[in-house]
């Protein structure tokens, strides 16, 4: 059932107008049907310079840009996942922080030879995910770039990167190294041939249409108040490292337990413990808390798993000898 504030995707026919066709004006009508309708929660929708949206609760805010042949391509991205995994890496930030998403904000700098059905694609994947759009903004542009803004609210304490403590147990919510293996079977549509059809769509979905842990917050909190953690979009070694260097902690973990599905150890042999390190874009959750909280949500959730133990010492490695690098993992610059 849809909440007050959520709008049924709209399906267009396909069209092979461009956006020089359509102009500004002619764009925004066409996306009108994807914004949030007003209501009780959103009094001022899209229509004036901005938005207002009434909640309770501290804001949360986070953003994130895709650029073209940098985070996507037609390779390897239809318009619809494209707009999918914007929204879906917004909204793992939202969830890594422990808020509820309140709505999107979505920029778009696009050439004047974009063809509308791409257009409206990003949107249906932005919009698969019942948050309210609540505007933004379009420019001109050489080169296709999606900028996305996300709203949360949060009642109580985030979940911070600082709050991990010696002792703590690591979970992670999913299975890594996934993501990977499905750009691995995108860009080399040789590879896998030992796969099912199956576990081939399986890896291809989780790198084109990932799905943020929004449902783990309210389960945390029931259970403690004292959380350390984030997400994964950059890799499990990163969420790691990233925990332990804002926390003053190390950690061990217990390579045989970070969860790997099946397919990708078939798929990458001995690289697979390494995609699952540095692969990205799994957008699960990686947890600091204390051992009774932590044997209590392993058996609350079936997709937690212990994976390692904070500890006392700075070094973060695992339990082959190998330390873990945040080199290796993705960064722009």
């Amino acid at each position: 059932m849809l909440s007050e504030h959520q709008v049924v995707c709209p399906i267009h026919p396909m069209t092979k107008r461009l956006l020089r066709d359509l102009g500004e004006q002619g764009l925004l009508q066409e996306l009108q049907p994807f914004f949030a309708p007003e209501s009780a929660t959103i009094p001022v929708s899209v229509g004036d310079d901005a938005a207002v949206v009434c909640f309770d609760g501290d804001l949360v805010i986070t953003k994130d840009l895709l650029v073209d042949g940098v985070h996507f391509s037609d390779q390897t991205t239809e318009a619809e996942a494209v707009g999918w995994r914007a929204g879906a890496a917004n909204l793992s930030d939202l969830a890594a922080m422990g808020a509820s998403p309140v709505g999107l904000l979505v920029g778009l700098a696009l050439p004047g030879d974009t063809p509308l059905d791409w257009i409206l694609g990003v949107y249906r994947g932005l919009a698969h995910f019942g948050v309210p759009i609540l505007g933004g903004d379009t420019v001109r542009s050489s080169q296709r770039v999606l900028s996305i803004t996300a709203l949360g609210k949060i009642q109580g304490p985030a979940i911070r990167r600082n709050q991990a403590c010696v002792a703590d147990k690591l979970l992670l919510t999913g299975p890594m190294g996934s993501a990977r293996a499905g750009l691995e079977l995108l860009l080399y549509s040789e590879q896998g041939e030992q796969l099912s059809q199956e576990d081939r769509q399986v890896l291809i979905r989780a790198h084109q249409r990932p799905t943020p842990r929004l449902d783990i917050p309210n389960l945390l909190f029931a259970q403690t108040r004292r959380i350390g953690g984030m997400d994964t979009s950059d890799g499990l070694a990163d969420a790691v490292l990233q925990i332990c260097r804002a926390s003053g902690v190390g950690a061990l973990i217990e390579h045989q337990r970070v969860p790997i599905l099946p397919a990708v150890r078939t798929l990458a042999g001995d690289r697979a413990l390494d995609w699952a390190y540095y692969g990205g874009e799994d957008f699960e959750l990686l947890l600091s808390v204390d051992p009774k909280v932590a044997e209590k949500l392993l058996t609350l959730h079936q997709d937690f798993t212990a994976i390692g133990t904070v500890t006392a010492s700075p070094e973060v490695s695992d339990d082959l000898g190998v330390l873990l690098s945040l080199e290796r993992s993705f960064q722009h610059f």
